[in-house]
């Protein structure tokens, strides 16, 4: 949604594999030759991709004995996230546009909620969202 709202068309990497199979689609290891027929096929002047470099949830020990010492035992979880984005211009391969965010702190937990590790990715893909300049629009 993120995309769409800064004006961005989104295709997902199975329409652009049906579009491509000819091309040997791997990754983002597309020659230039095959960044352009890419390009073309689909009409776009870029390539948005985005990696997931993280995505897991850990549990901590917050047990602790009291002033009295009585002991207190607890624990909480952690989801950890990250993500990094990179744009692409199709016709002459150079990065037009980088960003990446990863959380993992208690810190997180006021910007992606208590939540669950789903939360936190989405949390973290939206955050690296927000920084990707808006498209540009030509006017006739």
């Amino acid at each position: 949604m993120g995309l769409m709202n800064k004006g961005y068309s989104v295709v997902s990497r199975n329409d652009v594999q049906q579009l491509v199979g000819e091309i040997q689609f791997q990754g983002s290891g597309l020659t230039q030759s095959d960044r352009v027929k890419l390009g073309q096929m689909l009409n776009v002047r870029g390539i948005l991709i985005v990696h997931l470099t993280k995505a897991y949830s850990e549990t901590r020990d917050s047990s602790y004995t009291d002033r009295k010492g009585q002991y207190h035992s607890g624990s909480y979880t952690v989801h950890n996230a990250g993500v990094d984005a990179r744009l692409i211009d199709v016709e002459n391969g150079s990065i037009q546009w980088v960003s990446s965010y990863a959380s993992g702190g208690l810190g997180d937990l006021d910007l992606f909620g208590a939540g669950d590790l789903h939360g936190t990715v989405q949390g973290v893909a939206e955050k690296v969202i927000e920084s990707l300049p808006d498209r540009f629009k030509k006017t006739s």
